[in-house]
C-alpha cells in the first residue's frame, strides 16, 4: 500500500467516530476520567494515569467537551486500523472492522484504547525486531515506548511484556535478543517508576484492588463462564472466536505462530478468570486482536471470513444507531416491563444529566451550591455537567480515591463512612445508583425528580435531594 492509500480508511474511521462521539453525551465512565484528568497525577484508584493524561491533554487545548474528551479515543482506534492494515498487509479494512467490541465502540475514551495503541505498537516492534533484516534503534524504541504506554494505560499491560519476550525469544536471531530485553526492561522501568511511587504513598491501593478486592474470592461457576463465551461470540464474532482456538491449538504460518505468543497469556487470564469471579468482555480484547491481526494477515477468501465481516459490521452499526435511536427500546415493546427500562437503553450512561445545569439555573437561591454524588459515575457525571457552574465531588470516598476529588470544604471529612456536612448541598442518584445521601444530622428532602425521553421512552431517570447540615 502506497502511504496516501494506507491512511484513507484509517481517516475515514476517525471521522466517522469522532463526528458520532460528539453528538452524544459523555458516559459514567469517562466523566470520572475527566475528573481524574483535572489533576493530573501519577497514579489513580483504579488504573494507572495515561487515559487521564490523554484527556488532560486533549481538553486543556481544546476545552472540555465530549468530543474533546474522546478525541484521543477516535484517533487511537483509527491508529490501531492503521497498524493492523500495515502489519498484515491488508488494504481492505472490513474484516478489522468485525471485531464489533472493538471499532464500533472505539468513540470511548477508557483505558482499553491506550493500551490496545501500545500493545499494537511493541507487537509490531517485536515482530521488526524477529523479521526485519536490520532493525534500527526505531524498532527498539517502539518496543520499549509501546510496552510502557500499554502498561501506564492497564496492568494488563504487562501482560505485553511477557508475550513480547516469549516472541523474541522463540523467534528473533540470538544476537538480537540482549538489545531487545533491553528495550523490554526499559518500557518496564519507565511504567514502573510512578505506579510504583503513587502506589507506595497510598497504602498500595490501586494494585491491591486490581489483584484482591476486584475479585471477590473464587466462587466457580459453570454459568458464568458459558455466559462469558457467550458474549465474547457477540462481541467478538464467530470467525474469530474460531480462529483464536484454531491458532492456540496450531498455529500455522509464521504470523500465526508469532501471534501466538501474543494470545496465550492474556488467554490463560481472560479466558479462565470468568470461572472462579466476575469478568468484563472487555477484558480479554488483548486476547481477540491479536487473533484478527492474524487472521487478518493470511490471504484467503473463506466463507467463514465473510460470514464474520458481514456479523461484525452489522453488529458494529447497530451499536452506533442505537446510540441515537432507542432500538432496544423498540424491540422490547412486546415486554412493556423491559421497554420501560431505561437500563435496556445502551444510550442510558449518554443522556440525561445534561438537563441539570438548566434545573440548578431555575433556582436562583442555589446558585454556588455544591453538587455531590454517593458513587463515582454520579458525582463524575454532575462534574462535567456542572463545569464552570458550580463545583463537584463524590462523599463518602475511599482511601485510595481522596486525592481524586476536590474538598470544597463542605464537609467534616471525605469518608470512608459518611461525613457531617458543614454547608448546603444539592446531591444526586440516577435509575442505575440510586441510593439516597446518609449525611448524618442533615436534613435532606428529594427536590426534583428529572427523566430524559428518547422518542417517547424513558432513557434516564436522576433524582436531586436538597441536603442542609
Amino acid at each position: 500500500m502506497d502511504r496516501l492509500k494506507s491512511w484513507k480508511y484509517p481517516l475515514l474511521l476517525f471521522a466517522l467516530l469522532i463526528a458520532h462521539g460528539a453528538a452524544l453525551g459523555i458516559s459514567d465512565d469517562e466523566a470520572y476520567y475527566w475528573v481524574l484528568a483535572q489533576k493530573p497525577a501519577l497514579g489513580y484508584a483504579y488504573h494507572p494515569p495515561m487515559v487521564a493524561w490523554w484527556i488532560a491533554l486533549s481538553t486543556r487545548v481544546f476545552g472540555s467537551h465530549p468530543w474533546s474528551v474522546r478525541l484521543p479515543a477516535a484517533l487511537g482506534t483509527a491508529f490501531l486500523l492503521w497498524l493492523g492494515q500495515t502489519w498484515s498487509r491488508r488494504e481492505s479494512p472490513w474484516l478489522f472492522l468485525s471485531f464489533a467490541g472493538l471499532f464500533a465502540l472505539g468513540w470511548m475514551m477508557v483505558p482499553d484504547v491506550p493500551l490496545l495503541v501500545g500493545w499494537t505498537v511493541a507487537f509490531v516492534a517485536a515482530w521488526g525486531v524477529c523479521r526485519f533484516d536490520r532493525p534500527g534503534l526505531k524498532i527498539y524504541a517502539a518496543l520499549a515506548g509501546g510496552l510502557a504506554l500499554a502498561c501506564l494505560s492497564k496492568y494488563s499491560g504487562a501482560l505485553a511484556g511477557i508475550s513480547a519476550l516469549i516472541s523474541i525469544w522463540i523467534g528473533a536471531p540470538r544476537e538480537r535478543r540482549i538489545r531487545a530485553v533491553l528495550a523490554i526492561g526499559l518500557g518496564g522501568l519507565i511504567a514502573a517508576a510512578p505506579i510504583l511511587y503513587w502506589n507506595s504513598q497510598h497504602d498500595w491501593a490501586s494494585i491491591l484492588y486490581q489483584l484482591r478486592d476486584r475479585h471477590d474470592g473464587f466462587h466457580p461457576s459453570a454459568a458464568r463462564y458459558l455466559r462469558f463465551w457467550l458474549i465474547s461470540l457477540l462481541v467478538a464474532g464467530p470467525g474469530l472466536l474460531f480462529h483464536f482456538f484454531g491458532i492456540l491449538t496450531r498455529p500455522r504460518s509464521p504470523r500465526e505462530k508469532f501471534a501466538w505468543a501474543w494470545i496465550v497469556p492474556g488467554a490463560l487470564i481472560f479466558c479462565t478468570q470468568a470461572i472462579g469471579s466476575e469478568f468484563k468482555p472487555h477484558w480479554a480484547f488483548v486476547v481477540w486482536w491479536p487473533v484478527l491481526l492474524a487472521w487478518a494477515s493470511e490471504p484467503s477468501r473463506s466463507r467463514l471470513r465473510l460470514t464474520q465481516t458481514v456479523y461484525g459490521c452489522a453488529l458494529g452499526a447497530f451499536a452506533i444507531v442505537g446510540c441515537h435511536l432507542p432500538l432496544m427500546g423498540w424491540i422490547l415493546k412486546p415486554w412493556p416491563v423491559y421497554a420501560r427500562d431505561p437500563k435496556w437503553d445502551v444510550a442510558n450512561d449518554l443522556t440525561g444529566w445534561e438537563l441539570l445545569p438548566p434545573l440548578v439555573a431555575s433556582d436562583p437561591s442555589l446558585r454556588g451550591w455544591p453538587v455531590v454524588g454517593g458513587v463515582y459515575q454520579t458525582a463524575a457525571q454532575a462534574s462535567f455537567a456542572m463545569r464552570g457552574i458550580s463545583g463537584g465531588t463524590l462523599l463518602p470516598r475511599e482511601t485510595k480515591s481522596r486525592d481524586e476529588w476536590p474538598d470544597l470544604g463542605i464537609a467534616q471529612g471525605t469518608g470512608p463512612e459518611w461525613p457531617r456536612l458543614q454547608r448546603p448541598v444539592l446531591f444526586v442518584a440516577d435509575n442505575r445508583y440510586s441510593g439516597g445521601p446518609g449525611f448524618p444530622g442533615a436534613t435532606c428532602t428529594v427536590w426534583r425528580r428529572l427523566e430524559a425521553h428518547r422518542w417517547g421512552l424513558v432513557a434516564k431517570t436522576i433524582s436531586v435531594w436538597k441536603c442542609l447540615p
